[in-house]
């Protein structure tokens, strides 16, 4: 379910897009709507299709409107259209592990950092000591994650290849374990839709471990 996941994925990224903005309520209703659709047994393309998707909690005419644009076009103009209105590069800053959009935002304000390449600059001078909110160990623990960052980036592959690699796997669980597995998910950064994964992470609940273990080795 490729499709239900880019949705998530886009409306997770317009919360974050929107909270960078000041926005006070939207953030919440598109992450509201991003993990109903994430948790949805069967194919959004499927709940579209028979005209239901306003049966999905958090799915009112507007995020409807949103995701049969998603589902037709593989894009969102709404979401374009605030990246070319904020000046920070948040898909490239939110791959950094801690750093969110409030802490992005206080750095851009404070500091000027816009992307990558600034915050690297205000970390090796050491800028955020004197920042509310942040302060050494803060410091310490984005130069940490930036370094992870950077060394995962260097052994990834695109997003695109992975999914068909998941489907696989999945589908191959399934057809091995049968009615051992319970609920499985995708986790990690392919269940974010990040544009590039280093590793596959599969959640599984079972009734059965030994049978679902064995199907992984």
């Amino acid at each position: 379910m490729a499709k239900n996941k880019l949705v998530a994925k886009f409306f997770y990224d317009v919360a974050d897009l929107l909270e960078l903005k000041d926005v006070q309520w939207k953030p919440r209703a598109f992450r509201k709507a991003a993990l109903e659709i994430e948790s949805l047994p069967e194919d959004i393309e499927a709940v579209y299709a028979r005209g239901a998707l306003q049966e999905i909690p958090g799915v009112g005419e507007a995020i409807e409107k949103k995701i049969e644009e998603i589902i037709k076009t593989g894009k969102l103009k709404s979401y374009d259209e605030l990246k070319k209105q904020l000046p920070i590069k948040f898909d490239e800053l939110s791959a950094i592990a801690g750093l969110g959009p409030k802490k992005a935002k206080v750095l851009f304000e404070k500091l000027g950092v816009r992307d990558v390449k600034d915050l690297k600059r205000a970390l090796a001078k050491h800028e955020l000591h004197a920042l509310e909110g942040f302060g050494q160990k803060s410091e310490e623990n984005l130069s940490l994650a930036l370094k992870q960052a950077e060394a995962r980036k260097t052994s990834r592959v695109p997003l695109g290849f992975a999914l068909a690699d998941v489907e696989q796997v999945i589908s191959s669980l399934e057809k091995a374990c049968g009615s051992a597995i319970q609920e499985i998910q995708v986790a990690g950064s392919t269940r974010r839709m990040k544009e590039t994964i280093g590793d596959i992470d599969i959640l599984v609940s079972t009734n059965n471990a030994a049978r679902v273990t064995k199907a992984f080795a």
